[in-house]
């Protein structure tokens, strides 16, 4: 993506592009889920410890 916008602004300060253009650029999809990692049990515990000799 960076060679690419590069390379248009290149051709751009050139004049050799047209003000608009579309460029579609091929990704790859890598599906992962939210917070892949689970909090460790013993911080949670600390936590909610914590929160209720506040409260």
């Amino acid at each position: 993506m960076g060679s690419l916008a590069a390379e248009l602004l290149l051709n751009r300060i050139d004049g050799d592009t047209p003000v608009f253009e579309t460029h579609v650029i091929p990704v790859n999809l890598i599906e992962r889920g939210s917070g892949e990692l689970a909090p460790r049990p013993d911080l949670v515990r600390a936590r909610l410890q914590r929160a209720s000799v506040t409260s």
